[in-house]
Formats: C-alpha cells, sequence, structure tokens
C-alpha cells in the first residue's frame, strides 16, 4: 500500500499551478510581440508532429502493435 502525505501532494499541485501559470505568461508575452508569420508557422509545426503521430499510433494499433 502506498501512502501519500496530503501535504506535499497539495504543495505539488499548487508549485504546479505556479509554474503553469509562468508559462503561459511567458508565451502570451511572446505571441503578442512576434510576428504572426513565425509564430503561426511554428505552432502549424507542432500541430502537424501532433496529428502524424496520432496518425502513426493509430495505423500501428490497428496493425496489432
Amino acid at each position: 500500500m502506498v501512502k501519500f502525505d496530503l501535504k506535499e501532494v497539495r504543495e505539488d499541485i499548487a508549485r504546479n499551478r505556479t509554474e503553469r501559470r509562468k508559462f503561459v505568461t511567458l508565451h502570451a508575452r511572446w505571441v503578442k510581440r512576434t510576428p504572426n508569420m513565425i509564430w503561426s508557422r511554428q505552432q502549424r509545426r507542432m500541430l502537424d508532429s501532433v496529428i502524424w503521430t496520432a496518425d502513426k499510433v493509430a495505423k500501428s494499433r490497428a496493425k496489432g502493435r
């Protein structure tokens, strides 16, 4: 049986939330000061990669691997 320290878990959750908020703020600032052509190109590359990976996983599962 695994025991959890509830206080430690709550601290981890709070720390993760703080880190996510900082990242979102920094990313929003970057998007605002970066020309649309640049950030949209990067966004497209990331989404293409996600779609490619999902397609590859789906095909792999269909083959029974």
